[in-house]
């Protein structure tokens, strides 16, 4: 382990990590590369799919291929070779393969005499989705009783874990953020890139962006353009990211639900007014957000912490439509955001946009609320809170 005065090594151990395509995957690689600038010693172990992976100041040990319980020696052996101050476990329950070995890791490692303290973020409250129904329910409170600090992205999982009395003190509320850097760019930019996508220059812009999936509310949005296109015809939708995982086993429930979300288009006459961009660079995603006018996630479960959608549209200066469900957080009713009921309504939901596209100035203070929201939940302030729990954690074990 480090001495007095070198820096914390830490080691996260997650089977996402970039170039794979998932939020999770994201968050890591953005995340350590800010802890590497912060000067601390940065080393990811995960699957092969990571093998050409550079990240300046992250060491990337690819070479994980299975998720069981052979990961026990893999993950002791990584230990014994880079002696972290600080593993920083990744949890989701299709992670891992689904495997319940994951939550016993905290437990085989103490047995081996290799465990460092254990820093464990919860990207959901589900147990692993492989194991059986009670194997893996203990194996999920074997993770967290394991580990020495757990952190949530939100108030609902924090409630979720604050269940147990005995976790609650250790358990931390850290949003995830935005998952796309703001792109600097131009006024002239911008306009140019509006009439690359608008029919009109007068368009009145409106993007919904991340993944496209039932429960996103994409339908209802789709409704309300339509209740919207006779009083407001300039009105415009861009859609942007890929459809995401929609349950079905090989992927053909994909296909079929952005097929659904075509033909809703052609049905409601709106192939004019609603373009569907799919997945782009986040540079590009970046300029198209600056040169929209108004951003709309209807949720139908509510908005979360845990959407980095929400975020990255705050960051980006567009003022935001979202819905309020039982896991929106006081943070995002205090006049920043403007929320819905979910699940939403078209009819309301059209009112709501058209309220917004009558009132510029509005616009424009509910764009500066929401700037100061995402600066205090931006990529380097969100690393220095990390930083500051491994040196905290660190500091307990030794004590």
């Amino acid at each position: 382990m480090s001495g007095k005065g070198e820096s914390l090594r830490v080691l996260h151990l997650t089977p996402h990590f970039p170039p794979v395509l998932s939020g999770i995957a994201d968050y890591a690689g953005w995340l350590t590369a800010e802890l590497a600038e912060l000067g601390l010693d940065m080393r990811v172990l995960t699957s092969p799919r990571s093998a050409q992976c550079e990240i300046p100041g992250v060491g990337i040990s690819a070479t994980v291929e299975s998720w069981d319980r052979r990961l026990w020696a893999a993950v002791a052996k990584e230990v014994g070779d880079f002696q972290p101050n600080v593993l920083h476990i990744h949890y989701q329950q299709l992670m891992y393969e689904g495997d319940r070995a994951i939550g016993l890791l905290p437990w085989a490692l103490a047995m081996r005499r290799r465990r460092p303290a254990i820093v464990t973020t919860l990207h959901d409250m589900t147990p692993p989705a492989r194991a059986p129904r009670i194997a893996g329910r203990l194996a999920f409170e074997a993770l967290m009783y394991g580990s020495d600090r757990l952190l949530v992205s939100g108030e609902a999982e924090q409630r979720g874990v604050s269940k147990r009395p005995t976790l609650r003190a250790r358990t931390t509320v850290l949003p995830i953020g935005s998952n796309i850097p703001v792109q600097p760019t131009t006024e002239p930019e911008m306009r140019r890139l509006r009439a690359s996508v608008a029919s009109d220059e007068k368009s009145f812009l409106l993007v919904y962006f991340g993944l496209i999936r039932p429960g996103k509310g994409v339908e209802v949005l789709l409704d309300s353009i339509a209740a919207l296109r006779d009083r407001q015809p300039r009105i415009e939708l861009l859609v942007i990211g890929d459809v995401g995982d929609t349950g079905d086993a090989d992927g053909d429930g994909r296909v079929a639900y952005r097929d659904r979300l075509l033909d809703q288009r052609r049905r409601l006459n709106l192939e004019d007014q609603v373009k569907f961009l799919g997945r782009l660079p986040e540079a590009r995603v970046s300029e198209l957000l600056q040169a929209c006018d108004l951003a709309v996630l209807p949720f139908l479960h509510g908005a979360s912490t845990s959407h980095t959608s929400v975020f990255a549209a705050l960051s980006h200066g567009l003022p935001l439509v979202t819905t309020r469900g039982p896991s929106t957080p006081a943070v995002f009713t205090d006049g920043a955001i403007t929320l819905v009921p979910a699940p939403p309504d078209a009819a309301g939901l059209a009112e709501v946009i058209e309220e917004l596209m009558k009132d510029p100035t509005k616009r424009r203070t509910l764009a500066a609320k929401g700037r100061e929201l995402a600066d205090r939940h931006s990529r380097p302030a969100i690393a220095a809170k990390v930083a500051a729990i491994y040196s905290a954690v660190t500091t307990t074990s030794r004590a």
